[in-house]
This record gives structure tokens, sequence and C-alpha cells, in this order.
């Protein structure tokens, strides 16, 4: 761990910091920016050659078509709107492959921004970083530990001796989380719902 976290768990009085916690989130959303930046940029390398030579073959076609006196207009219109199609199709996937782009830097974004929110399981208590906020509780100081619902999510919400709550993100809580906040604060604390 980095030596900024060590001075703020100092700082804060909750000991040597021991697991990190962060929410299921930023796998989730840096697996799926990654797929979408690589289909994106296999789209581009597939479609850009595909139009330049259908591009230069539509023209190809249209010169030799205009100098063509036994062509009949039928062959002539269909074979120039396939080509017209064709070239149509390669534009599209070049079109697909920058939504795709684009996409994947909207996810790896988001991914950024839950990786700045961690957890910090420590020997006298936890810490929270969310950028460059930092929050902190110590064991000694909790007076209860409740599970809720925070919309899909659940969170554990510790309160203090003095009625101040301290919330878990949503998205981080793991078996192992439960059972280090129960070690911590078992002689501390009454438990509700967890």
């Amino acid at each position: 761990m980095k030596e900024e976290i060590y001075r703020k768990a100092s700082a804060y009085g909750v000991g040597i910091p021991i697991k990190k916690y962060y929410t299921y989130f930023v796998p989730v959303f840096l697996i799926c920016g990654l797929l979408m930046l690589a289909s994106g940029i296999w789209l581009l390398v597939k479609s850009v050659p595909d139009y330049q030579n259908r591009s230069s073959a539509q023209q190809y076609f249209t010169t030799y078509y205009m100098q063509c006196k036994g062509c009949s207009d039928g062959a002539r219109a269909r074979t120039m709107l396939e080509v017209h199609y064709a070239l149509e199709d390669s534009l599209d996937y070049i079109w697909q492959g920058g939504i795709y782009i684009c996409t994947s830097f909207i996810f790896l974004f988001v991914c950024w921004l839950y990786s700045l929110t961690k957890l910090y399981v420590c020997s006298n208590g936890l810490l929270l970083i969310d950028g460059k906020e930092a929050n902190a509780i110590r064991w000694n100081d909790v007076v209860e530990v409740r599970k809720e619902k925070k919309g899909r999510f659940a969170i554990f919400v510790l309160e203090k001796k003095d009625q101040e709550q301290f919330c878990t993100p949503s998205g981080i809580i793991g078996k192992s989380l439960q059972i280090a906040i129960e070690q911590g604060t078992s002689e501390f604390v009454t438990t509700a719902n967890v």
C-alpha cells in the first residue's frame, strides 16, 4: 500500500491498514471498457482499408461504365448499386467502430471514478478514501452496526457514540468485510441486521 495511506490511517488514529476493498464495479467497467475498445479498434482496422478499396472500385466502375458503349443500362445500374451499397456497408462499420471506441472511453472513465473510492480495514478501525477526501471510524467509537439496502446494493452503517454515521460505499460488501467489521467491533457494539 502507498505511504500516503499509512499516513492518513495514522492521522485518523485507526492503526495500520490491513486490507483494501474497492467496489466490484471497477473490474466490471474495466473489462467492458477494454472489450469495447478492442472491438472498436478491430472494426476500424477491418473497415478503413475495405472502404478505401470499395471507394476505388466505385471510381473504377463509374469510369468504366461511362466509357462502355456495349453495356446495357440495367447492368450498369445494377453494378453501380452493388458497389454503392458495399461502400455504405463499409462506412457503417467505420461508424460502429467509432461509436464503440467512444463508448469504451465512457466505461473507462466510470471505472476510474469508482477506483477513487477505497475502503481500508485497519487494525483499529475503517478508513474510507474517496478521491482526495478521507473519513475514518475507530472500532471503539462504534455503538451500532447495521446492514441496509441502498438501491439494489447493501451497505454497512456504523453509528458512532455522537450519533454520526459512517457508511461503507455500495458495491463493496463482501463476507470478509463483514467478518472484519464484526471482529473489530465485537466488544464495543450492538449488531442489528448483519
